[in-house]
């Protein structure tokens, strides 16, 4: 994982879209912040889904990405600790709006934030996970 940070925000404009999740995709995936599309920015302006907008982007790279509930976490889909993972809950600036991190897992079901790539880096409103994504490997 390489911590990128957001270069856009919504505080400064209302009409912009944040660009947390691209750069949690970044860190992730090890990637520099302009090598990442900006998928909310551009789920908005064709009305692609977000999901659809990602997974058409990860293809080539062969991987797929899928967000499922915390609470509904099937314990089948953790293969080790130490993984990283997108995670997303409501915004402490934005209390209506989502906000992405990266988590990793320490256990089974224990996720801990280990970028917010807001500069406050104040993570999520209460603490509280309402997604957590994953990327799948595709078969060749």
């Amino acid at each position: 994982m390489k911590p990128v940070d957001m270069v856009e925000f919504r505080e400064k404009d209302p009409n912009v879209f944040g660009d947390c999740f691209r750069c949690c995709l970044a860190s992730v995936l090890e990637l520099e912040h302009n090598d990442v599309p900006h998928v909310m920015q551009i789920s908005k302006t064709t009305g692609r889904s977000w999901v659809y907008v990602v997974n058409e982007w990860l293809q080539p790279k062969h991987l797929w990405y899928c967000e499922l509930l915390p609470d509904r976490f099937p314990s089948n889909y953790m293969t080790s600790n130490g993984n990283y993972w997108i995670g997303s809950g409501f915004s402490p600036r934005f209390p209506k709006e989502k906000h992405s991190v990266v988590l990793q897992n320490s256990d089974l079901w224990t996720f801990n934030i280990v970028h917010d790539p807001h500069p406050s880096r104040a993570g999520l409103l209460d603490g509280r996970i309402t997604e957590i994504g994953m990327f799948v490997n595709l078969c060749r």
